[in-house]
């Protein structure tokens, strides 16, 4: 998780963090979302940030392994290049080890 490896400076890190959450609920609140609703937002966002830091595996995003419905873009998708190249292709053979007979 974020949190055990930022170590003593978890605090400050999720300080950082919702001070930039903050600022850019602020700066939602030119236009696309009401006062009313960015109080709401912020009112739960230090527990938020908190539990995010603490997640271990961290969030999952398109083509990362993630049900965002697209396959085969970003790093997790069905591979790169046709057979052979490490695509869709058969997977790469391994001679089994030879078993020799003991004394």
């Amino acid at each position: 998780s974020l949190g055990l490896i930022a170590g003593a400076k978890k605090a400050e890190l999720i300080s950082v963090l919702v001070a930039d959450h903050t600022k850019r609920i602020d700066a939602a609140t030119a236009g696309k979302i009401t006062a009313a609703q960015a109080t709401t937002m912020k009112a739960g966002l230090t527990a938020h940030v908190t539990a995010e830091v603490d997640r271990v595996g961290g969030k999952r995003g398109p083509g990362m392994g993630g049900k965002e419905g697209k396959r085969g873009q970003g790093h997790g998708g069905k591979g790169h290049g046709g057979k052979g190249m490490g695509g869709v292709g058969a997977a790469p053979t391994t001679p089994a080890p030879a078993v020799t007979p003991s004394a």
